[in-house]
């Protein structure tokens, strides 16, 4: 009986080592397969709408940008106004009360919030004057670029730590039983690699949109000519792309809120390692989402302004991007979709 019973124990450890073997594998090509699907997707997007001579007739005017830009804002900015009136976070993580001042503001830092928040109404109101009330845009126009180049310095001198290093280390920490040091917070870095390189996409955007209002069809600045029409329309769309970017942040976080925690396991402000899981899903699926907003603003473009070099640079610095944190996460091994392993038992509290 005894013998019996070792055996028993010996089928039974066994079976259960096999079923984990099995289903790590299963969860693995699962995960690889979705990794490859959004590779493949996002390269044909890309390539068709580069080949493709067909305009979307629903983007075809500024008029129109500006009605789906608005719609698009809308949505976007619901869960800041949720924070600002409820106190409820839709991101699943608290934060430190460092990262609160960081984001608030406090003593001498004015925090990210509010420059985020003058520059989405300034947005707004570009929109909304745009050809309506061509004088108050023209007015404004520069105070707004003024902000936005602000909010993108204040991102990178301080919103950003909010960032780095905590999330990837998190994320380090969700695969790694090893100490997380400097070196595997790099390497996980690229796993964010699109919220690292969003501001210098919206950056080059603003840019290219303050440069297309001063060229003549010949690059050089201060002269009128025929073409003005299209550096006008370039301009346009330049500052929707760039608009379209700066809302990146409240898509992730509705497509957190509504998506990713009630399709998945992890839930929020109970475990920083299952939330960091849900919380990079959702970047993946984000910047899926504003590459397919900014194709769609492509394809609005008369084909001859497709040519043009600016428009081009800004297509294929964020088709890299976006590929890059796709690829990066399979090579990291990361779960596509979160698999919230600790329950409650690892990770950080919050």
């Amino acid at each position: 009986t005894k013998n019996n019973n070792l055996e028993v124990a010996r089928y039974i450890g066994i079976t259960d080592r096999s079923e984990t073997i099995v289903i790590g594998m299963m969860e693995t090509n699962v995960s690889l397969f979705i990794w490859g699907s959004m590779v493949i997707f996002v390269a044909a997007l890309h390539l068709y709408t580069n080949a493709s001579q067909v305009s979307l007739p629903i983007l075809a005017n500024a008029a129109q940008i500006r009605t789906a830009a608005l719609i698009n804002l809308i949505a976007a900015v619901a869960p800041f106004f949720v924070y600002l009136y409820t106190g409820e976070s839709w991101t699943g993580l608290k934060l430190n009360p460092a990262d609160e001042v960081r984001i608030g503001g406090g003593g001498y830092n004015p925090g990210h919030g509010k420059g985020m928040l003058f520059l989405v109404v300034a947005l707004v109101w570009q929109m909304w004057t745009y050809k309506q009330h061509q004088s108050l845009h023209n007015a404004t126009g520069y105070a707004t670029f003024a902000l936005l180049a602000y909010c993108l310095m204040e991102i990178s001198g301080n919103a950003v730590f909010t960032f780095l290093p905590e999330k990837p280390e998190l994320l380090a920490r969700a695969y790694l039983d090893d100490v997380v040091g400097t070196w595997i917070v790099v390497k996980y870095s690229n796993a964010f690699f699109m919220g690292f390189m969003i501001p210098i996409c919206i950056g080059a955007h603003g840019w290219f949109a303050y440069r297309n209002i001063q060229y003549d069809s010949d690059g050089r600045v201060g002269e009128k000519s025929k073409y003005r029409s299209d550096y006008i329309r370039l301009h346009v769309h330049h500052a929707a792309s760039a608009s379209v970017l700066v809302l990146g942040p409240g898509w992730l976080r509705v497509i957190l809120r509504f998506l990713v925690f009630p399709g998945s396991s992890c839930t929020p402000f109970q475990d920083s390692v299952d939330v960091i899981r849900a919380q990079h899903t959702s970047f993946l699926l984000t910047s899926v989402l504003l590459l397919f907003q900014l194709e769609c603003l492509h394809m609005g473009l008369p084909v001859r302004m497709r040519e043009n070099s600016r428009v081009k640079l800004c297509r294929i610095m964020w088709f890299c991007i976006v590929q890059h944190t796709i690829i990066s996460s399979a090579v990291l091994g990361v779960d596509a979709w979160p698999n919230c392993k600790y329950g409650g038992g690892g990770g950080a509290k919050n």
